[in-house]
């Protein structure tokens, strides 16, 4: 009975681990994406833009 209990509380410790680095490897990536697309954004924003030719 305490066996039992042990192992179920064991898998649900399991789990939970799986979840929370599941999450943190979400995370990470949501970062990494955010990182890149404001990066490229920053980049756009400080380029010179050349102006149309009025000919």
């Amino acid at each position: 009975m305490l066996g039992d209990l042990l192992l179920r509380s064991g898998r649900t410790q399991a789990r939970t681990a799986e979840t929370d680095k599941r999450e943190i490897v979400e995370a990470e990536d949501a970062w990494r994406t955010a990182r890149i697309d404001g990066d490229a954004a920053f980049l756009s924003a400080s380029t010179p833009r050349r102006a149309a030719s009025k000919t």
